[in-house]
């Protein structure tokens, strides 16, 4: 069973940016946790399922890999490859979104999307 902390933090993260990942976040084996980090899984529009770690530090790409069933075209290899540089070169994220931005061309796309739809939403009171 998750602390009641991270499963706060996994349900926050899932309700922020759920429109631009496929399906849910889940928490990763807790062999794959600490005490001082967490990791949990999400998959991208694009079909990429990352293992992310979450600490004091940020967000940090562990792992990515195609999601099951994914075919490898040359989008799905371009997001692995920028993704498993970003984890080779241990670059941490101050924020989810900041990483989902840089790992998931799809998630930019629905992002500046919702973010249009609010301004004009705005613009027109």
């Amino acid at each position: 069973m998750l602390p009641a902390a991270v499963e706060q933090e996994l349900a926050a993260l899932q309700r922020d940016f759920g429109y631009g990942i496929r399906g849910r976040i889940t928490a990763a084996p807790q062999s794959e946790s600490s005490a001082h980090a967490t990791r949990f899984q999400l998959t991208t529009l694009e079909g990429v399922q990352v293992l992310v770690e979450l600490s004091n530090r940020g967000f940090q790409v562990i792992e990515a890999t195609a999601a099951a069933g994914q075919c490898l075209d040359s989008d799905t290899s371009a997001v692995i490859a920028t993704v498993c540089d970003d984890a080779a070169n241990g670059h941490v994220y101050e924020g989810m979104e900041a990483l989902l931005m840089t790992i998931s061309p799809g998630f930019c796309t629905q992002f500046h999307q919702r973010l249009y739809a609010k301004l004009t939403t705005l613009s027109d009171v």
